[in-house]
């Protein structure tokens, strides 16, 4: 996941390692998404793949991803931690209700935090 030059490749081995969902592949991801050095794009897949794997012991990871400089680190966590209903993520999740960038190829990070409050069940989607 870190050595291919080829950053397609590099996310799909994100996408792999997320499907694994054992410990050595949560913590390759986790490494991933909280490397500053790192393609956002991959940090992103990271997160996303967190989220997917159920990766409860990376929620404070995801957290501080909601505060991350990329708008696709803080789409993709907020995505994980909507997916997995961590209520915990709820006061980040609502800042980021007014966050209007948008993911290339998917929506405002507003609306994905929008839909992640909605999965954890507190209140119906403002979309």
């Amino acid at each position: 996941m870190r050595g291919d030059p080829e950053l397609s490749v590099r996310v799909s081995a994100a996408q792999a390692l997320g499907m694994l969902r054992g410990p050595k592949a949560i913590q390759a991801l986790r490494e991933v998404l909280t490397d500053q050095s790192e393609d956002s794009g991959l940090r992103g897949a990271a997160a996303e793949s967190l989220g997917s794997s159920f990766a409860y012991e990376v929620t404070p990871d995801l957290v501080e991803g909601l505060r991350d400089r990329s708008p696709e680190v803080r789409f993709w966590s907020a995505y994980a931690l909507g997916f997995m209903k961590v209520e915990s993520a709820l006061v980040e999740l609502e800042r980021l209700t007014s966050d209007d960038a948008e993911v290339s190829g998917w929506w405002s990070i507003a609306r994905d935090a929008n839909w992640a409050i909605a999965e954890i069940g507190r209140r119906e989607p403002d979309l």
